[in-house]
């Protein structure tokens, strides 16, 4: 039959030429790699023994091998496990050997012999499937961790990935310079790679029973690259690493706003109280970034359950940076002038002075309209200058509401006095 309309999400459900009477069953049959092979007939794998479900695990199709995998271990619980081993060594399919590890690690577990084998299996497959297999043990051997590690050099990156997880979800002290190496090693463009490994790194972190990184080791790269898996961790002892290898002047500003608010939620008081000292050492005469900091600060404690004022080292801090900030203010009292336009003669001045970050980095005083709420117009006249050659300054803003293409009806006219 035809039907004339293909993409239905696109077509309103009243369109005429919806077809309403012929309904659709799709069958998609596998015929083998050359397209010239019979369909499978044997739908029902439960009327098969055991030796013949173990001749299924090498079928050239996927979804075969996995349910006779499944109905090996579920069906035949007491003797799937021996009738593959038995026969192990002698399977010439990578794909055999991939699935019949899988019965044996699901109803026996592997011995630390056939672990050693299968890690050195000339099949990339095989090793793939020992990494996923090892990983859903709760608990490792030594020699078994070892096994893992060692799998980290593996010439296939996908086996290197599959062992990456299984470190990652077995933590261990051990485990963080072999993860840096294997870091080092790979290309940008394996992004999954990268990604994986970052995932283990941040399980550590995130282990009660794992150490920090041993800063003693770790070069200027793998500190940058740990801070900011580090900064989205949320236990203490990421929290202390933070802290104790962060410099707040070199990061840069989202990163640096990262580790301010997980220090403050996360680590403990004299750590806290340690920020608080370092955040007024580098920004020191810069009031700006350090009232920033103290939002942060703020904001992390009292997601925490403690309250700001209550906090002695912030108590003092706000005391000392509160007055600091209001006479800045008031020695920088611009002698502008609001005048309203004859539309709207009883409209309030529009403008502030806020702090604002400037495109190359910087926090600057700046007139602003945002400060007062963005709903109010009017003209701000500065006073009389002497006008020099060539004069700049910041700029930034909007005539209405993004995507609508209004007029151009903010303005910043120069003109002479006279």
């Amino acid at each position: 039959f035809y039907n004339a309309i293909i993409g239905h999400y696109e077509v309103p459900l009243e369109h005429p030429k919806r077809d309403r009477t012929r309904g659709r069953v799709w069958r998609v049959v596998y015929r083998g790699p050359e397209g010239s092979s019979s369909p499978n007939r044997e739908t029902n794998l439960t009327k098969l023994t055991p030796r013949q479900l173990i001749d299924r695990l090498a079928d050239e199709n996927l979804v075969l091998r996995t349910l006779a995998t499944n109905w090996l271990v579920e069906g035949h619980p007491k003797q799937a496990a021996a009738l593959v081993r038995k026969e192990f060594k002698n399977y010439q399919s990578a794909e055999q050997r991939a699935h019949g590890l899988w019965v044996i690690e699901r109803l026996e577990r592997l011995t630390d012999a056939e672990l050693t084998r299968l890690a050195n299996d000339p099949h990339r497959l095989v090793r793939v499937h020992l990494m996923k297999a090892l990983a859903e043990r709760k608990v490792w051997s030594p020699q078994q961790s070892e096994l893992v590690r060692a799998a980290l050099e593996d010439e296939d990156a996908f086996v290197r990935r599959a062992a990456a997880d299984g470190l990652g979800r077995h933590p261990s002290s051990a485990n963080w310079e072999p993860l840096l190496a294997t870091w080092d090693r790979t290309a940008l463009q394996d992004t999954h790679m990268i990604h994986t490994l970052k995932m283990a790194l941040k399980s550590h972190f995130e282990s009660d029973s794992t150490k920090s990184p041993p800063s003693r080791d770790l070069s200027s790269e793998h500190t940058n690259q740990l801070l900011k898996i580090a900064a989205a961790c949320s236990t203490p002892q990421a929290a202390a690493f933070l802290l104790e290898r962060s410099d707040l002047s070199s990061l840069d500003k989202t990163t640096q706003e990262m580790v301010v608010r997980q220090v403050a939620r996360h680590g403990s008081a004299d750590q806290v109280t340690r920020l608080i000292a370092d955040i007024r050492r580098v920004f020191g005469p810069n009031l700006g970034e350090q009232f920033i900091a103290f939002e942060q600060v703020t904001e992390g404690l009292t997601q925490r359950g403690i309250t700001p004022k209550h906090h002695p080292e912030m108590r003092v801090w706000f005391e000392e940076l509160a007055p600091a900030l209001l006479t800045r203010i008031e020695e920088q009292k611009l002698d502008w002038v609001h005048q309203s336009l004859p539309k709207f003669p009883n409209s309030p001045p529009p403008w502030g002075v806020r702090q604002r970050r400037t495109s190359d980095n910087r926090m600057l005083d700046m007139i602003d309209s945002i400060s007062q709420g963005e709903q109010l117009t009017g003209v701000y006249r500065s006073p009389p200058f002497e006008l020099p050659k060539t004069f700049r300054f910041w700029m930034c803003g909007h005539n209405g509401f993004p995507n609508t293409n209004p007029p151009p009806v903010n303005h910043v006219r120069l003109r002479l006095l006279k």
